[in-house]
């Protein structure tokens, strides 16, 4: 394996090659948007790893931007960053804008589920999703992708 290596500095590679490896599958698209990742214990056995270190690698995926982790739901696919900051939306793009309003919750909240599926329809189609929300006074956008951070 790694003899050179303390045991430390072996699962620190580790994670950080587990990071790299799923950062390139979401890149490339290998990993879509919305995909589902398989949970900690699977990626553990999948990869032979410790869940420790499986965590500690989806968390800098998660510091990224590119998955996020729902409690009780799973590991997503947030859509990648576009590869250049100066590239704007061009009349060749196809983007769709959803605007939603978020009053009272105590009704209940717009079910992330039915948002998910929303961005998968549309990427299906070759579109990008630009989301605004309002809660109250306050306008909230996220571009590119239904990530949520709360």
């Amino acid at each position: 394996m790694l003899p050179d290596l303390t045991k430390k500095e072996r699962i620190k590679l580790l994670h950080r090659q587990l990071t790299s490896d799923f950062r390139k599958r979401i890149l490339d698209g290998r990993l879509p948007a919305g995909t589902r990742l398989p949970n900690d214990n699977e990626l553990a056995a999948e990869y032979k790893l410790s869940r420790d270190t499986i965590r500690q690698a989806l968390a800098l995926l998660v510091d990224e931007g590119l998955i996020e982790r729902v409690q009780g739901r799973g590991t997503f696919v947030c859509q990648p960053p576009a590869r250049s900051s100066s590239v704007k939306a061009t009349p060749t793009q196809k983007q769709i804008g959803l605007l939603l309003s978020i009053g009272d919750r105590s009704g209940g909240a717009c079910p992330q589920d039915i948002l998910i599926g929303v961005e998968q329809a549309v990427k299906s189609h070759g579109y990008s999703v630009n989301l605004s929300y309002n809660e109250g006074d306050q306008l909230n956008r996220r571009r590119g992708g239904l990530c949520w951070r709360g």
